[in-house]
């Protein structure tokens, strides 16, 4: 399994005690990582962690270079309560944890991220006919108070890491997902193109040039949205066969 990063815009804060508290995680609430696809972490994910005693760090930015606590020290303290994963950070008094703290007061940092490995998972289809990973158990690696979050957009590294393991039923149904929302994002743009064209009146000959270039716009959306389909469908073929190579 491969190191994967999580991050939630949560509070995050800097005590009067120069302490640095907050929470990494939080739990049972979806993230959609990308269309037709969500992700959920189980109040039992970090349990296995916590109980063996594993030495987790607390970075900045998940950078060696900015470390500023670690629970084998007892310099981080981290808990489970019902709202997520819980920290606190007693950071040293270097210039870069001063900076951060500073950076906190300001409110230029307040979002917190943590680094795991996927131990184990489970996945489902909700009422919606979204595809929910729920991850129920990770090795954690590190918490981090984070300039920039991994959510609510997800990249595309946290798609694939996400989807290693997802089941061949419900890449399917995310596929699906996928080419409905694509068709009917463009869809509507190409209705409001249509719109403007039919609400403006076109004597000059600029305006009609205007008139040309949104029906060309019009054409491109269209080869877009076939293009994308065909992309969409390759790609699913394309796991069928891996999947039944596989088998």
């Amino acid at each position: 399994m491969a190191q994967e990063f999580r991050t939630f815009k949560t509070e995050v804060r800097n005590t009067g005690d120069r302490k640095i508290v907050g929470y990494a995680s939080v739990f049972n609430t979806p993230s959609q990582l990308e269309p037709g696809l969500y992700e959920v972490i189980a109040p039992t994910a970090f349990d296995s962690s916590l109980q063996t005693d594993a030495d987790v760090m607390a970075r900045w930015n998940h950078d060696d270079q900015y470390l500023l606590g670690r629970t084998s020290s007892g310099t981080l303290k981290l808990s489970v309560d019902s709202r997520g994963l819980a920290y606190e950070i007693t950071p040293p008094n270097t210039s870069y944890a001063n900076d951060l703290k500073a950076l906190m007061v300001r409110g230029d940092v307040s979002q917190a991220s943590f680094a795991f490995i996927a131990n184990d998972e489970q996945w489902s289809e909700d009422s919606k006919g979204n595809v929910v990973r729920t991850i129920t158990d990770c090795q954690l690696i590190d918490i981090a108070p984070v300039n920039r979050g991994q959510y609510p957009q997800a990249t595309s590294s946290i798609r694939s890491q996400a989807m290693e393991n997802c089941p061949a039923e419900f890449r399917s149904i995310i596929a699906s997902r996928q080419k409905t929302v694509t068709k009917r994002q463009l869809d509507t743009e190409i209705d409001s193109l249509k719109k403007l064209i039919n609400a403006r009146s076109y004597h000059s000959i600029s305006e009609s040039e205007q008139r040309a270039d949104l029906l060309q716009r019009i054409g491109l959306l269209k080869e877009q949205l076939a293009v994308d389909m065909t992309r969409r469908e390759n790609e699913e073929r394309s796991r069928k066969r891996e999947i039944q190579w596989k088998d």
